[in-house]
């Protein structure tokens, strides 16, 4: 949580300080980290109180019959559709921000956005309707009835296997784009090492997929969610560290930070720091995170490259950077 906490705070320095541009990523980032902390305080609260962490047949009656064991429940399994959403749209549109100019990005973009709002809001609405009490009710009836008992966690279930697929589609985008980009090997396999870093939230996935089925498969259901809560954590937070790192390259840009470290070493998306490098200023909008243009961009302009020039298609503070080797 706390790694989480600080990454975000890195990633609102980046965009709303050093870039000086906030997006749609970046308030769909800094709302999936809210949530996350809500959940987060949702899930220790109930695995700190009584009727869950330990075994059923070590459980008194008196240790379930509260209503805030119950609210606490249907909260965290409320919540949980919610923080992922807000997770996975602001990688999505992060994507779309650094590869807007293709156009299978965005179509596989817009498509993940449009497939994970509808899955994700169904969920949500259906956990709200299943366990929810109205407005007065007691939560212990809501929860206590077979559709929050028994179709809530059947759902849950095929949420993470959803959640899988969902991750693994978020990894494979960036592959054929990076590897379209002009530059190096190395380069690639670095950029595409910061967008792989998701699959750790895929087998987290797995992970919640498993502890969950096993928990369909026993009578001891408080004992068996204490890893679905703990994975379904580490899971979120994860997601929200990896949609931060891309943005890090910009904090490497201050003075302060080129004083401090190296920018050849520690940037991987900004432009190799080179004594044969030019920087121009770009006269043209491209994006926020663009800082290299395509080598095709190049050659239609009518003027026919000399030197070698590789290129990167990550916007970034709108600036053309062309390497020449």
């Amino acid at each position: 949580m706390s790694l989480m906490l600080v990454a975000v705070t890195l990633r609102v320095y980046a965009r709303a300080i050093v870039v000086r541009t906030f997006g749609f990523e970046d308030w769909a980032c800094l709302f999936a980290a809210v949530l996350n902390v809500g959940y987060a305080a949702v899930a220790f609260i109930a695995l700190s109180g009584p009727g869950l962490g330990i075994h059923m047949w070590d459980m008194h009656i008196g240790d379930i019959m509260h209503e805030s064991y119950f609210k606490t429940l249907i909260a965290s399994q409320s919540l949980y559709p919610v923080v992922l959403l807000f997770t996975k749209l602001s990688i999505l549109l992060l994507v779309y921000r650094i590869f807007w100019a293709d156009k299978k990005a965005r179509v596989m973009v817009w498509f993940g956005i449009a497939v994970n709002t509808i899955f994700y809001f169904i969920t949500f609405v259906l956990t709200v309707v299943w366990c929810a009490p109205p407005a007065g009710g007691n939560p212990m009836l809501s929860a206590a009835k077979p559709s929050c008992q028994t179709d809530v966690h059947r759902m849950t279930v095929v949420q993470s296997g959803f959640n899988i697929g969902s991750d693994l589609y978020l990894v494979i985008i960036p592959i054929p784009l990076v590897a379209g980009l002009k530059m190096s090997w190395g380069r690639k396999v670095r950029v595409s090492f910061v967008f792989g870093l998701g699959l750790l939230a895929t087998i987290l996935s797995a992970l919640n997929l498993y502890y969950r089925v096993l928990s369909l498969r026993t009578i001891d259901t408080s004992w068996a969610y204490i890893p679905v809560y703990i994975c379904s954590i580490f899971e979120l937070n994860i997601g929200v560290i990896c949609t931060c790192l891309p943005c890090f390259p910009a904090l490497f840009k201050t003075e302060g930070m080129k004083n401090l470290f190296s920018l050849r070493s520690w940037s991987i998306f900004s432009s190799i720091s080179s004594s044969r490098s030019r920087i121009f200023k770009r006269s043209t909008e491209k994006g926020d995170y663009s800082d290299m243009t395509s080598l095709k961009d190049i050659q239609s302009s009518g003027k026919e490259p000399s030197l070698t020039e590789r290129s990167l298609e990550l916007r970034d503070h709108g600036y053309l950077a062309r390497e020449q080797v």
